[in-house]
């Protein structure tokens, strides 16, 4: 199908299927862009606003303004939102939204910061596109490392960490060893009903889970722990039955097998029971990065759909031990093994050896971030 009519029929989509308001917009000092954003909030007390994009919410009060002016275009429409609310700082948590930074432009005196909200295996951003028409004040970043897929954009950088991470972090003193849990993070794609999908990739994706879990079911029983996958759906979502019985249709197939599914009730849910395992095992997550990041023994698998990502770090000699891209089971249980036997000093130390902090920054309580936003 030719690009021209893709567009035209997802803006029809957007038109048709996105919230209609009517409502004057007030001034706020902050501006949070996407609704999608709303996790970072608590930063801000009451002084902002919310932006939707126009596929989450139309306001035709600002609509109708932008026609009046015989204005048409998307950028139009973000132009006359943020002119209506006055701002001093647009901040968003979705940092592979374009839009946010090509309205940098045309507000010099309005700071644009974007906050990284996942590690990247490769850029979220076009560079060859959007070269030199992208800009944003400051890009707040996981780790260093993460600095390189953004160079399409015109910006100043600082490693903040993950901030749910960073602000749900306590100096636990835990004896992990007395709950014998191996927790999976779940990466599920769900099959979606929307008009644009790739359900390829969505199968693809998910298909590493079907012969990692096996093993590590294995590894389980052999052993005598508790396989708990952390499942990445909301506890009240639509998708996490579709979550759950996936993962059930794996697991049940080994009789005897203590596991149990952990719904996500709230955004930090997760970080608490990372608390209580003795051992991470994860894909490409960024929880699973965040768990290494609070002293916890994690074992990293890299899918076989990003084996040439640039993120080569995962293949550093230094650090092998705890990564694989090899799903043989022999293999698989003697890295267990291995990092099971050692403590927890010992493997942030070797970790350090290729500096933890250029992968993923650890600032509890957010102190940096808040310094930046609001000094």
């Amino acid at each position: 199908m030719n690009q021209k009519v893709i567009n035209f029929i997802k803006k029809i989509y957007i038109v048709f299927f996105s919230k209609k308001v009517f409502y004057k917009l007030k001034k706020k000092k902050y501006i949070i862009f996407n609704k999608n954003s709303k996790d970072i909030t608590f930063f801000f007390k009451k002084n902002f606003q919310i932006l939707p994009t126009m596929s989450q919410e139309i306001n035709f009060y600002i609509l109708f303004k932008i026609f009046f002016k015989f204005k048409f275009a998307t950028l139009d429409y973000y132009k006359e939102y943020i002119l209506s609310i006055q701002p001093k700082n647009i901040v968003t948590f979705i940092d592979n939204d374009l839009i946010f930074y090509k309205l940098k432009i045309f507000f010099k005196n309005i700071r644009f910061v974007s906050i990284q909200n996942g590690v990247r295996l490769e850029s979220p951003l076009s560079s060859k596109v959007n070269k030199n028409k992208l800009f944003c004040d400051l890009v707040c970043l996981i780790g260093r490392q993460e600095k390189k897929f953004y160079k399409s954009i015109k910006t100043k950088f600082a490693v903040v960490g993950s901030i749910l991470n960073n602000e749900s972090y306590k100096n636990f003193n835990i004896n992990r060893s007395k709950n014998k849990i191996i927790a999976f993070i779940s990466q599920y794609r769900a099959p979606e009903n929307f008009l644009f999908k790739d359900s390829d990739y969505e199968n693809y994706y998910n298909d590493n889970e079907t012969v990692l879990l096996p093993i590590l079911a294995s590894y389980c029983q052999i052993y005598n722990l508790e396989l708990v996958i952390m499942g990445c759906c909301y506890e009240n979502s639509n998708k996490n039955f579709f979550e759950y019985n996936y993962y059930k249709s794996i697991l049940d197939r080994f009789i005897g097998l203590k596991w149990n599914f952990l719904y996500k009730k709230n955004n930090y849910s997760n970080y608490y029971f990372l608390e209580k395992v003795l051992l991470v095992v994860s894909f490409e997550s960024t929880l699973g990065l965040e768990a290494l990041s609070r002293g916890i023994k994690v074992l990293r698998f890299q899918r076989e759909i990003y084996q040439y990502s640039k993120n080569s770090w995962i293949y550093n000699n230094k650090n092998i031990k705890y990564f694989s891209h090899n799903f043989d089971k022999e293999i698989i249980f003697k890295k267990l093994h291995s990092i099971l036997s050692k403590n927890r000093h010992y493997v942030l130390k070797s970790y350090n050896k290729i500096n933890l902090s250029s992968l993923i920054k650890l600032d509890a309580s957010n102190k940096l971030l808040k310094k930046l936003l609001f000094n």
